[in-house]
């Protein structure tokens, strides 16, 4: 009788304190509107380019630019490093583009060969293989849409190594709008690292003090003009007047320097014939040549 009565006891107990806790677990949690819903950025669309003829073009110039993401002009570029509600930094955007692209919205990647940049399509399977040579995609069954689908299994990406982005750009002056003009044609993130080797005694592994730039893949602008205008970046000035990445690198707030123009090579980097302070005075030379062909268009 004593062991029946611990048990009605317990299921007493149970039933009192346990139902609240069921039905706790079972309340849906839904996105908090802290003062007003956000609906400017996430609902725009880019702003389309006008049509340009061949004809129209009277002067044009293929500039290659590098942005060094840890510079204070571009941090909102590289920040943060983890996703912060709906922050992303511009690298983690566009891989998530890349695993996941909308219908009617296709982006492809490219591998970042010296010859042209949009030539040779990659899988994004082949990405994360330069990022970690030992991660893989497995396929694993997603009970939300009840289906299989390829999930990423490695080391978790390190974005404080991808700190740099390349840039290629079309400088041209079109007379119709008598206007000079500069349009962004693709970008390529960078992975800058220490160099690391094993000791043939120890077997330990070793930095060099080598640092090494490895470009990861090459996106065509226009192809992800459309995510780029959906996708917020963050305004140390005010957080009411955000504006999109699209906005941030069109309007050019950002900080660069050249390292490659458009020669009779075509692959020939500034670095390659000059080095140090001469390659940076170099690349001041060519920006300033840019400035100057616009200027003298004119008549003061």
């Amino acid at each position: 009788m004593k062991m029946i009565r611990n048990i009605l006891t317990c299921a007493l107990l149970l039933a009192i304190f346990g139902v609240p806790v069921i039905n706790a677990q079972a309340i849906d949690l839904v996105e908090k509107t802290e003062v007003y819903d956000k609906e400017h950025i996430p609902k725009k669309d880019p702003v389309p380019y006008p049509f340009i003829r061949e004809s129209d073009i009277m002067y044009e110039k293929t500039v290659w630019r590098m942005i060094n993401l840890r510079e204070k002009m571009n941090q909102p570029l590289y920040y943060p490093l983890k996703p912060i509600g709906d922050r992303r930094n511009l690298t983690q955007l566009l891989l998530d583009i890349l695993k996941n692209p909308l219908p009617g919205h296709q982006v492809f990647a490219y591998m970042p060969l010296l010859t042209y940049e949009f030539q040779q399509p990659m899988s994004i399977e082949d990405i994360m293989n330069v990022m970690d040579p030992d991660s893989t995609f497995e396929p694993m069954f997603d009970s939300s849409i009840m289906d299989i689908k390829m999930v990423f299994t490695g080391a978790p990406i390190d974005f404080t190594k991808i700190n740099r982005i390349m840039i290629k750009e079309k400088w041209f002056f079109d007379r119709r709008y008598s206007s000079f003009q500069v349009r962004i044609i693709g970008m390529c993130p960078m992975m800058v690292s220490m160099r690391e080797e094993e000791d043939p005694v120890t077997f330990e592994i070793r930095k060099t003090g080598e640092i090494t730039r490895e470009p990861l893949f090459w996106v065509y602008y226009p192809e992800i003009r459309y995510y780029l205008a959906k996708q917020e970046a963050f305004n140390p000035m005010n957080d009411a007047q955000r504006v999109s990445y699209d906005d941030l690198l069109t309007q050019r707030r950002f900080s660069s320097w050249i390292y490659k123009v458009s020669n009779v090579q075509e692959n020939r980097f500034i670095t390659d014939y000059s080095t140090g302070m001469d390659a940076m005075f170099e690349a001041e030379r060519i920006k300033y040549e840019l400035f100057e062909f616009e200027h003298d268009l004119w008549e003061y």
